[in-house]
């Protein structure tokens, strides 16, 4: 599968998952300074140095990450970065700058330099959380950022840790010096980091295939910790071992839900190859712990449309108790069932949860919807008021999306 462009507003239900499916991200094809400014860029600068509202001036950088003419932008951005008060602002100009990847050139250092900054010191979490996300499209090019980001996993606030998780999985075996944080991380128990976590440490420490008989054998091991470590090995591995998808089944069943939860990360990893297990994460949706459901949305958003059948019960999933669980659903809704009107009817319902990561999540996905989701406007517009900055900024981008159609 070739690596995947990510547009940088993704957040964390859609951004975990697809680390784990697809790689690291391609960079938009820019030269970082590269030709002259051409009239439209010009006004979109303006607009990010001088207008008095901050959306207007969060959605300038957007657009130039969209028209790919970023590059262009360079040192307005990384002042906009740097010194707007708004923190929608600081994380659109995050957001345009990872857009950059590789294809900085010079620039890069530079680059990488800002952005580290900026995720250790942004008072705002969100802001740290996305530009840690901003570090993706960079792959291993991104190493001089590891000291960065093995300090933001022991940010206070598990988003940023999740954050730093999944850049650090995007930057691969080059981000072998945060092993020891990550498997503190993981020892540290937060079930809300814990999927970045195994993610990570799975592309950071690739296993070969020639591991893999072992690593079946493991997985029926007496130490838990050990059948959790196999789990994991064999979801990260390339190629899949589609031998161990039945192994992975029958761990779904294990009495530890951290192994439960490895296995369905490593099932969701292997794509429609793991349509036998479809079943069994169906009735891990209703799994007694909140990362064995999370795992096994994930692990059905994973598989796609073949998960189907699964639409009913992912439906109810959006009324879970835990929101972490409510937003890795709506993820899987999304990838299982791109066109279903019961999956908009869910995201609609989720813009008026209570919590605002789910608010803001749910609005991200009915922009993506784009056209289907046109009698969603009124509600979106409404959300454009929400006391969430970051709500405010996915649902003025979703309106964008929705009404440029």
């Amino acid at each position: 599968m070739p690596p995947r462009n990510y547009g940088l507003s993704l957040i964390v239900f859609a951004v975990v998952p697809l680390v784990a499916a697809a790689g690291v991200p391609e960079a938009s094809p820019q030269t970082a300074g590269a030709g002259a400014q051409a009239p439209a860029t010009l006004r979109l600068i303006a607009t990010l140095k001088e207008d008095p509202s901050p959306l207007a001036r969060a959605h300038a950088p957007l657009t130039l990450m969209n028209t790919n003419t970023a590059a262009a932008a360079l040192p307005d951005l990384l002042e906009a970065l740097k010194g707007d008060k708004d923190p929608s602002v600081r994380t659109g100009a995050a957001a345009a700058l990872g857009s950059l990847g590789t294809s900085a050139g010079p620039e890069l250092p530079r680059l990488i330099e800002a952005l580290k900054n900026q995720a250790l010191k942004d008072e705002d979490w969100q802001v740290r959380r996305n530009v840690t996300f901003a570090f993706l499209p960079f792959g291993a090019a991104a190493k001089p950022a590891v000291p960065a980001l093995m300090e933001l996993l022991k940010d206070p606030h598990h988003h940023v840790r999740c954050g730093a998780s999944v850049a650090l999985a995007a930057i691969g075996p080059q981000a072998k010096a945060a092993t020891p944080a990550l498997i503190k991380a993981l020892d540290g128990g937060d079930p809300h980091v814990r999927t970045s976590v195994i993610m990570a440490l799975a592309r950071i420490r690739p296993r070969s295939p020639r591991d893999i008989p072992a690593l079946l054998k493991d997985l029926k091991a007496a130490n838990a910790r050990l059948r959790e470590d196999a789990a994991m090995a064999l979801g990260g591995m390339e190629p899949k071992p589609t031998q161990a998808i039945e192994p992975l089944i029958a761990a779904l069943g294990d009495g530890e839900w951290t192994v439960r939860a490895a296995a369905a990360w490593a099932l969701g990893s292997m794509g429609p190859e793991a349509e036998p297990a479809i079943g069994t994460l169906v009735r891990a949706l209703n799994d007694a712990h909140l990362h064995v459901r999370a795992s096994a949305a994930t692990a059905l958003g994973g598989i796609g449309p073949k998960a189907g059948g699964a639409i009913p019960q992912l439906v109810k999933n959006l009324k879970d108790d835990e929101w972490h669980v409510r937003i890795r659903t709506m993820w899987a809704l999304f990838r299982v069932a791109p066109d279903s009107e019961e999956a908009i009817s869910g995201f609609v319902d989720a813009l008026g949860d209570a919590d605002s990561e789910v608010r803001a999540n749910a609005a991200l996905g009915l922009g993506n919807f784009s056209r289907r989701a046109k009698q969603t406007v009124p509600l979106l517009g409404k959300l454009v008021e929400d006391d969430d900055w970051f709500v405010r900024l996915k649902a003025s981008e979703a309106l964008q999306k929705i009404t440029a159609q």
